[in-house]
């Protein structure tokens, strides 16, 4: 995604769904006039050094933004109250921190977490009041579990949807998440190909 096709997306306001893998673009201003914008899944913001841009689209439901090395400062992140899915961090090779995650609580529709997004101070705590979202995953502890407050031990003993996610991994589990809804796991059908099978449908219908 050349910097120059990226500001060009400017004029795309009917857009609700936007995934970009890689680009070299450093702003994400292009991006203001997309009142429509529902999901933004940005793989590899390597050059993106702030996401106040970001305030100007409060209806955001799934937000994944991985490989803003740059950025230290998510507490925009808080302002999007309407998001069911989130996943920061990832996508780099680079570990990336945040100043806080005390922006994280804010959430209150959030559904589903994923954290490769390391505290510059080693404080997780703000996830402990998160009880109510249904899958919470934690990434890049194997530098700092020893020292990250509170203990991994202490957030899954004390949020559900940490335990749920390690339940579900024990169990070999794996769901697909459309537009905040958790719909099923693959599985096998006789044929042996692949399907999404849904919970809220009984077997046969």
């Amino acid at each position: 995604m050349p910097r120059r096709l990226f500001d060009s997306l400017a004029s795309q306001t009917q857009l609700r769904r936007l995934a970009v893998d890689w680009g070299v673009f450093d702003d994400f201003r292009p991006l203001e006039s997309m009142s429509e914008l529902r999901e933004l899944e940005v793989q590899s913001a390597t050059s993106v050094t702030t996401l106040d841009p970001l305030r100007a689209l409060p209806d955001f439901e799934t937000l994944e933004l991985g490989g803003a090395w740059r950025v230290c400062d998510y507490s925009v992140v808080g302002e999007l109250i309407r998001l069911r899915q989130l996943h920061l961090g990832g996508g780099s090779e680079k570990r990336q921190y945040a100043d806080s995650l005390s922006f994280l609580p804010s959430l209150h529709d959030l559904k589903q977490l994923s954290l490769s997004l390391i505290p510059s101070d080693l404080d997780y705590s703000p996830l402990l009041e998160m009880t109510w979202v249904e899958e919470i995953s934690v990434w890049n502890l194997e530098t700092h579990r020893k020292r990250m407050i509170p203990s991994m031990l202490d957030l899954e003993w004390a949020l559900p949807g940490m335990q749920r996610r390690r339940s579900d991994v024990q169990a070999n589990r794996s769901y697909v998440w459309q537009r905040g809804e958790r719909v099923g796991e693959h599985r096998r059908n006789a044929a042996g190909e692949w399907y999404v099978h849904r919970y809220d449908i009984a077997e046969g219908e």
